[in-house]
């Protein structure tokens, strides 16, 4: 695990983010903590995959896809929101290394611990090409060590992949050593190709390099046309991976079929070597402080008032009236003066002039408020604030402090936050009037009035306070 970078978000959906557990192709994966304080693995998708509609069309498909699998050996997907900005997927967390992680820090493993993983890992390939999914990316570190087995994580989603940019500029979803002869010279990638990836899993465990090692594209070269060597693989596995990395998909066993040839006399607890297990974390299921109260991943939503307030219009239309007459007597006795007073109709034109300028500006205001009224989501992320058109949100980590203050006006209260010293603010085009705007002396952003949001004040504030915590700055 790392820390939280400072550029990482704090909350997902309803998801607490604690820390940092890796990072792939897609996005990054975090450690999160459901609403109830279990612990869950969050993956954020990047940023530039988050723009592809392609990309978020076929995410969602292979997400609700991925939702189906079951059985003991993967990990199954508890939440999603294909939708959001950005997507992101969570599913339950795994407290033990990686496969890779494993290797690296101990080496290959023992006979009777291999026979478990392959155990193992053949239910997992069952079940997920049983939902019509093929994984393409199964390696050593997208397999969790747990102590009653191993976990696949990553599958159903590495075909979100296709078409976007990492493919089109060359890249391809697979990683060498582990990819099939039919992935690498393109004819396609169906179960038989996670099978292929299966039995260089083993010879990973084992300590075993089937196809050498060397640059990228020696490597790509070996596994379509030379034969591997098994050499240094237990006797039990020798002839089953052999099998598994047929060049021919239509020659490789499929799970069902190793099924039957790993069978795995008594329980699995103990699976693996002492250093090993030693290496699997204490991760509690429930937090030492308190869990956030459980609320609806949006939040509490304060629609605006849609009604037209026909005596602040007819103020406005009074003001125009009057203001308009002054321009008017203005003008006219400015042309029509011929003795010493000129300057008094010149002012009265100018105020005629502001007056006109200042209504017009309040009936657009009043206007486009009714036309496009605000909508205020308040919940465990934050604020989201839409208004004429426009889309701002403003993250729990980038505000210091929340508060319903009083305004200009003796009766408006208004919802404004103060930012986090250095965080940057929403773009200027988001502080023309009415709201938001900047009070370039106080340093606050003044959202929304109250008034202008369809539920009493005290509602407004006890969202705020219920999830806004210490930076609920209360009311004044």
């Amino acid at each position: 695990m790392e820390a939280l970078a400072d550029g990482d978000p704090r909350t997902i959906g309803r998801y607490r983010l604690e820390a940092r557990l890796g990072h792939g192709g897609m996005g990054v994966v975090f450690l999160g903590r459901s609403p109830s304080g279990r612990a869950v693995a969050v993956k954020i998708v990047r940023p530039e995959l988050s723009t592809d509609q392609q990309f978020r069309q076929r995410f969602a498909a292979e997400v609700e896809a991925a939702r189906r699998v079951g059985g003991f050996h993967t990990t199954p997907v508890v939440d999603a929101d294909p939708e959001g900005d950005p997507p992101w997927l969570v599913t339950a967390y795994i407290p033990g290394p990686s496969l890779a992680q494993a290797i690296a820090a101990h080496g290959p493993l023992p006979e009777h611990s291999l026979k478990v993983l392959a155990a193992g890992l053949a239910e997992a390939l069952e079940a997920i090409h049983a939902e019509g999914l093929v994984h393409r990316d199964l390696k050593p570190s997208n397999i969790l060590l747990a102590d009653d087995g191993p976990r696949v994580i990553d599958f159903g989603i590495a075909r979100a992949l296709d078409g976007t940019a990492i493919t089109r500029s060359g890249g391809v979803v697979g990683t060498p050593g582990f990819m099939a002869p039919e992935q690498i010279t393109g004819a396609g990638s169906g179960p038989a190709a996670d099978v292929f990836a299966f039995g260089s899993v083993l010879c990973q465990a084992a300590g075993v390099q089937p196809f050498g090692e060397g640059p990228t594209t020696a490597m790509l070269y070996r596994v379509v046309h030379q034969e591997p060597d098994l050499g240094g693989l237990p006797g039990g596995l020798l002839d089953l991976v052999a099998s598994c990395l047929a060049k021919d998909p239509a020659q490789r066993p499929t799970p069902a079929q190793l099924l039957e040839r790993l069978s795995v006399a008594g329980p699995t607890r103990a699976w693996l070597p002492h250093e090993v297990q030693s290496m699997l974390p204490d991760v509690p299921d429930t937090p030492a402080r308190p869990a956030p109260p459980r609320t609806a991943p949006r939040g509490v939503r304060f629609p605006g008032v849609k009604a037209w307030p026909a005596i602040g219009l007819a103020s406005y239309l009074v003001g125009l009236v009057i203001s308009g007459f002054m321009l008017f007597l203005g003008v006219a006795g400015f042309l029509g003066d011929s003795g010493g007073d000129g300057p008094v109709p010149l002012m009265v034109a100018l105020l005629g002039i502001l007056g006109v300028t200042s209504c017009l500006r309040g009936m657009w205001a009043r206007i486009n408020t009714l036309s496009r009224p605000y909508d205020l989501s308040v919940g465990p992320g934050g604020l989201d604030l839409r208004h004429s058109g426009r889309h701002t949100i403003y993250h729990w980590a980038d505000i210091n402090r929340v508060a319903v203050r009083r305004g200009a006006e003796k009766r408006a209260w208004s919802v404004c936050v103060s930012l986090v010293p250095g965080s940057p603010p929403p773009p200027a085009k988001d502080f023309r009037a009415p709201f938001p705007h900047l009070e370039k002396k106080t340093g606050w952003i003044v959202l929304a009035l109250t008034r202008e949001l369809s539920a009493p004040r005290a509602d407004i504030e006890a969202a705020l306070a219920r999830f806004a915590g210490p930076r609920w700055g209360g009311n004044g």
